[in-house]
């Protein structure tokens, strides 16, 4: 309809998204406004999860923050979130001429060597897709229509193999390029709530505990002689012994010693006890307030040994050197097209249809890196190829002019460095809008110390369970039964409150 209106030069006017165009007018107001309407579908018919499908565009990427924060306070879930890509084809075409565009760093590369050449090259770009405007084969095939003379050359992220080399001729590698391994990342540490038992090793821990038993021993030892509130009966004195040495952790002990023998042992002990507390204090506050973000899977190894699917470039040679070097099953292989896939893919993970790894070049992985910073790393070797190169007829005298142009290029490293800045710089152009990197994970929740909480509330519960059985003997048997009543009574009158 924009097309039509913009060749009738009439105006159109619509509630779809916003366009250049002149002739095109719309009437719907910003993105935020479509959310109410749909939140209000949502809940009506009582969705308590939903999987949002977007595509990944400036709209979609800005409109899902705030449908997610609409959700949650209706107390609904995004299950699942599905990025359709805008480029999911790899070619675009212009709407108003119906002709392919091209862009991309393969082929800036390709315009910039032609702009060095010495005389010029008439040139047509035709990409590689069928009739449905779909991909139409492999590399391999790709390269096999210059052999068959349809195709003059071959402009793209073309990987230098020996085989390929027996029928085409390549440039000089334009990029550097290799095999990856790309994982999920994870942090273990901030998601246990036993986090403050792991800055000491539990051998360094029943080591302290063995020390407290011999404190306590130790003080007893010198005091119970002479020393009133060490003596009495025996569970009198087992009890003091063994408060006094727990309380010296904290420095609470309220015994008082007599005994210089006593002091000259409290006093190299609790210089150590000193030791121990700020060691401990310093290691956890490092693990609870640094992000250590590590690979969910360490090597090809841990992938075999587990049968963890990977997943791997469509079309791309990746598939035959998994198989062939690396020794993979082909069962377990997956193929993917785009970052959005391979995201997606290693979200769901091996036991929901996914995979636990990707392999793919090192551009290729750049990419992915660039959107989806937080959510994935790379570990493992780099397996070294030749690199990416511009493939011509074998003996085309093109070759050798293409590649001093682009060495010249390569050696340009202002220039080629805005071209890889361009598509490459994942490193400060994250995309990321779910990265952890942020502010709030340096926050602590309760979650974190949720292992003290529980020792706390078992310790204090069990201690008015003792007392007050202890307390019911003398009070009798029906007083007890009136209290117990009174307590009930007075929680279900006040959880009939809190239900809605």
């Amino acid at each position: 309809m924009i097309i039509l209106g913009n060749k009738a030069q009439i105006p159109i006017i619509s509630i779809s998204a916003p366009s250049q165009n002149p002739f095109f007018i719309r009437t719907c107001r910003d993105d935020k406004s479509q959310i109410k309407p749909l939140v209000s579908i949502v809940q009506q018919f009582g969705w308590r999860q939903v999987i949002v499908i977007y595509e990944d565009t400036e709209f979609g990427n800005g409109f899902i923050p705030y449908l997610t924060d609409s959700l949650q306070q209706i107390e609904t879930r995004v299950a699942c979130r599905s990025v359709v890509s805008a480029s999911s084809k790899r070619q675009k075409w212009d709407p108003r001429t119906d002709e392919p565009t091209f862009s991309g760093f393969s082929y800036d590369v390709f315009m910039a060597a032609l702009d060095r050449l010495p005389f010029a090259v008439p040139h047509k770009l035709i990409p590689f897709m069928s009739s449905s405007r779909q991909n139409n084969g492999t590399y391999v095939e790709l390269l096999n229509q210059i052999k068959l003379q349809d195709f003059d050359a071959v402009v793209g992220d073309t990987t230098i193999t020996a085989n390929r080399s027996t029928y085409v001729d390549f440039t000089l590698p334009y990029i550097e390029s290799g095999i990856l391994m790309v994982v999920k990342v994870k942090d273990a540490e901030t998601e246990n709530i036993w986090i403050f038992l792991k800055p000491l090793r539990w051998d360094l821990w029943l080591t302290i505990g063995l020390a407290l038993v011999i404190t306590g021993f130790v003080v007893w030892f010198f005091e119970h002689r002479s020393n009133e509130e060490f003596r009495g009966p025996p569970h009198r004195q087992l009890g003091t012994m063994c408060w006094f040495s727990f309380s010296t952790l904290v420095f609470v002990h309220g015994e008082k010693v007599e005994s210089k023998w006593s002091r000259f042992f409290l006093v190299i002990w609790i210089f150590v006890v000193l030791i121990f507390t700020h060691s401990h204090t310093a290691s956890l506050a490092s693990m609870l307030t640094v992000q250590k973000l590590g690979p969910a899977v360490v090597d090809v190894n841990e992938l075999k040994m587990n049968d963890y699917y990977v997943g791997y470039q469509k079309n791309s040679y990746v598939r035959d050197f998994l198989i062939g070097k690396l020794n993979f099953s082909e069962f377990r292989l997956r193929p993917y097209t785009s970052p959005e896939e391979y995201n997606d893919a290693m979200s769901k993970g091996s036991l929901n249809s996914g995979v636990d790894a990707i392999f793919d070049e090192i551009p290729n992985v750049k990419l992915l890196l660039a959107k989806y910073c937080s959510r994935c790393t790379v570990t493992g070797p780099t397996y070294k190829s030749a690199g990416y190169g511009f493939a011509f007829p074998i003996g085309s005298p093109l070759v050798s002019y293409i590649s001093r142009a682009i060495l010249n290029i390569t050696r340009n490293h202002n220039k080629i460095q805005q071209m890889e800045h361009k598509y490459f710089a994942y490193d400060t152009n994250c995309q990321d809008s779910g990265s952890t990197f942020s502010s709030d994970s340096h926050c602590l929740s309760v979650y974190s110390f949720g292992g003290l909480f529980i020792i706390t509330g078992i310790s204090s519960v069990f201690a008015c369970w003792y007392s007050w059985s202890n307390y019911s003997l003398r009070i009798g048997p029906e007083l007890l039964t009136d209290l117990i009543k009174i307590i009930m009574e007075t929680t279900y009158r006040y959880l009939q409150r809190l239900s809605p």
